[in-house]
């Protein structure tokens, strides 16, 4: 017997859609099922963690008419932890092109087995996974929630989802996985191909062959592998360097066959009367070529909001351009095409360009695929020069000589004539960078001291902070700034408001903040730290490395710290370069007079460090670390030794911490646009482990987050955790890494936390946007 499902909102209590949310029937004939083998353990799969992964089976049937996904999972439940791992089981699909079918749900315990599919408890809601990256794409999902579930229990489960996004035109890409961040016991992938049709296969990180058989009209592939071990990910990893064994699996044998196929979607069109109206005004109030086109970009960027709408085909073809200039938003293909169209209109050849923000390095090794991209940005020729232009990243001035070219790597340009990726220059070594300058003006050690801070933004770091003032007022800025420097010298107080002049022809944005620290001398002696070098001079969790540690590139940032005192002191000051591969810094420490100056120079080389040199870059952050902090004692006598090769700076680290730290606790994580660079901001630091996508918890299973929320205490002591009343969990994709985002609210002293969890494995194919 066939039953159905209905859809429910997000709420679990709105009224239900007539649309069946799902169906309950057995595998389909085309299926291969498999037994699980709940007792067979080995060395590679003994129980580690909470759960073991006894059956990973994924089989997919490519036809005609549709593509067909079936899944097969078995969980052991190793202890008390394991319970909510598997408290949960959540089936994902997008409605308008795809069906749920789930087969069965059981318990294995011992020699009996319980039956724990009940269609009638099943849930299903509206979960959108990109939300807080301004992305809506229709993704549901049909929650079961298990009962009485023990220590020892097998749970088995089995669905699959039928349909295929109608955007491809009938062709088929995908990638398959080899292993999972948690070994398995047995690991199987089974494609059935039909015979007449050519899939081209590309290994990554694997050396493995499918065994090839043929089965009448169809070609079987089939990966199966026992005992996997697990693979896990480091953090700090570029993006184009993946861990997981993988095959990719295509239809498109070249990238002009993905040219082809994305033509027809990215089709430039005239303008409608409306944006033809605006361009005829550019073209009249405008008299340079470049002008117009600075116009252009400019009106896209900041005026068409990002927000992407990506049901079905949306997920990768845009929509039309009057459509996004009538309405004033949309995502990267939509404000993509929208500017083409414009610098068409206005004489300047122009078209959408493919790319990957994260991994775009690594294309070249890649099987062509749509699914290679996850961003789309602008290819532009004027002048003879040629431009890549990111429409998604706000509040950019200058010239166009000044705009950076993003650090894609590749760019796949869909123009007639196109036949393959292209190189995109790296961003300039002065794309952008941060000067601070900080004057403390000691008059007396027992008077109030003058403390004046101003920082000069410069290409992509001033876009960066005219996207921060944007939204975020002058006052909030400096009750963040004051709150920042509190946490070390409590005594201090605002000395005005900010100041903030922005230098658009230059792209230069100083901001000036002035204060007055009335005890800043409570001790013999007082320490100074390049902060905002030191935040730059980070250390990933993972030190013994398989993979690459990515370095921000290009980064540049010179701190300078001045000390005018009231009288002349003894001082042994020092000076050097620390350098290797991928960091240089240089500094200085002079004294003259009454006056000593700190100057701290940091800058990029590369974009990652060798896995080999991991330890030796290690051994450099810290070095660089000891060179930028500097002890002045109070009054006329003492000689203070500055040793940047040996000297113990514990204290003088625990000490200046305290600020770093707490900054985190005022400045909001927040990620410009989707697919594009991190911008740095003032004095953004390494955030906590948890606080931020980029430090997540790794988890294998929903029930771990919670295990994890549980064990968690507020700094006030309270748990902030109710198991009645759990807080929501929001799903989203960022950099194509799947996340959990938790926020709870402490009832003892009202603060708020911010959790992220990653999950196992992103999807196979990232969404452009």
């Amino acid at each position: 017997m066939l039953v159905t499902g209905v859809i429910l909102s997000a709420s679990f209590a709105n009224t239900t859609h007539a649309k069946p949310a799902f169906v309950v029937k057995p595998p389909a004939a085309w299926v291969r099922t498999s037994d699980v083998e709940i007792e067979r353990r080995s060395a590679a799969n003994a129980a580690t963690g909470s759960t073991t992964l006894v059956l990973d089976d994924n089989e997919i049937r490519i036809s005609k008419a549709s593509v067909e996904r079936y899944y097969h999972y078995a969980l052991r439940i190793e202890n008390t932890a394991g319970l909510d791992d598997v408290s949960q089981l959540k089936f994902y699909f997008e409605p308008s092109y795809q069906q749920l079918a789930i087969h069965f749900i059981r318990i294995q315990r011992g020699g009996e087995i319980i039956q724990a599919l009940k269609p009638a408890e099943i849930k299903t809601i509206q979960q959108e996974e990109e939300l807080n990256q301004q992305l809506y794409n229709g993704t549901f999902a049909s929650i079961v929630f298990m009962n009485d579930l023990r220590v020892g229990d097998v749970v088995d489960y089995a669905y699959t989802v039928s349909g295929d996004n109608p955007v491809l035109g009938g062709r088929f890409a995908d990638r398959i996985y080899l292993a999972d961040s948690r070994p398995a016991q047995t690991l199987r992938v089974r494609v059935l191909w039909p015979a007449g049709r050519t899939l081209n296969l590309r290994n990554i990180n694997t050396e493995i062959k499918p065994v090839i058989q043929n089965a009448g009209e169809e070609t079987e592939y089939l990966w199966e592998r026992n005992d996997v071990p697990a693979v896990q990910r480091e953090d700090s990893t570029p993006g184009w360097a993946e861990p997981f064994p993988a095959v990719d699996l295509s239809e498109f044998a070249q990238w002009s066959d993905v040219i082809t196929w994305a033509l027809p979607l990215y089709k430039i069109p005239p303008p409608s009367n409306e944006l033809a109206v605006k361009v005829a005004k550019w073209k009249s109030e405008l008299s340079t070529d470049e002008g117009r086109a600075l116009a252009a970009v400019r009106f896209v960027q900041d005026e068409v909001r990002y927000l992407g709408i990506e049901l079905g085909r949306y997920s990768h073809q845009p929509n039309p351009p009057a459509k996004v200039f009538a309405r004033r938003f949309g995502d990267c293909k939509d404000k993509s095409m929208l500017l083409a169209t414009i610098l068409n209109a206005l004489g300047i050849e122009a078209a959408p360009a493919l790319v990957n923000s994260r991994s775009g390095k690594s294309l070249d090794s890649k099987q062509p695929s749509p699914f290679a991209f996850n961003h789309v940005i602008v290819n532009a020729k004027l002048g003879g020069k040629t431009y890549w232009l990111d429409p998604t990243i706000s509040y950019q001035r200058g010239s166009l000589d000044q705009y950076y070219d993003p650090p894609y790597a590749r760019g796949l340009i869909l123009r007639e004539g196109s036949v393959g990726l292209e190189q995109i220059p790296p961003p300039s070594p002065n794309a952008g960078g941060t000067t601070v300058q900080e004057l403390y003006t000691v008059k007396d050690y027992q008077a109030p001291v003058s403390f004046v801070v101003t920082s000069v933004y410069k290409g992509s770091d001033a876009d960066g902070m005219r996207y921060r003032l944007s939204s975020q007022s002058l006052e909030e800025l400096a009750k963040d700034n004051l709150n920042y420097y509190a946490n070390r010298n409590p005594s201090i107080r605002l000395d005005g408001g900010h100041t903030v002049v922005d230098d658009p022809n230059a792209n230069a944005i100083t901001v000036t903040e002035r204060y007055v620290i009335e005890h800043m001398w409570n001790e013999s002696q007082q320490y100074f730290l390049a902060d905002q070098v030191y935040s730059n001079l980070d250390k990933p969790d993972v030190a013994k490395r398989l993979l690459p540690l990515a370095i921000e590139h290009p980064n540049s940032l010179r701190q300078t710290i001045e000390i005018e005192l009231p009288a002349e002191i003894d001082l042994q000051t020092d000076s050097g370069v620390i350098a290797d591969e991928a960091l240089e810094l240089t500094y200085n420490q002079n004294y003259v007079g009454k006056k000593i100056t700190l100057d701290y120079s940091l800058r990029s080389l590369d974009d990652h460090i060798s896995a080999a040199a991991t330890n030796k870059h290690l051994d450099t952050i810290e070095r660089m670390r000891n060179a930028v902090w500097f002890v002045v004692p109070r009054g006329h006598a003492g000689i203070i030794v500055n040793d940047v090769s040996g000297y113990s700076v514990g204290k003088a680290i625990t000490f200046l911490l305290i600020p770093l730290v707490a900054v985190l606790l005022v400045l909001g994580y927040k990620r410009h646009e989707r697919g594009k660079r991190v911008i740095k901001r003032p004095r953004d630091v390494k955030p906590l482990p948890g606080a931020s996508p980029e430090s997540a918890f790794s988890v294998k299973t929903p029930g771990e987050i919670d295990a994890y929320l549980a064990k968690f205490k507020c700094v006030c002591g309270n748990s902030p955790y109710h198991p009645e009343a759990p807080p929501l969990q929001e799903r989203f994709v960022y950099d194509g890494q799947r996340f959990v985002g938790v926020r709870m609210k402490c009832s003892g002293c009202g603060q708020f936390r911010d959790f992220y969890f990653s999950t196992p494995t992103a999807e196979p194919g990232l969404v452009p946007g």
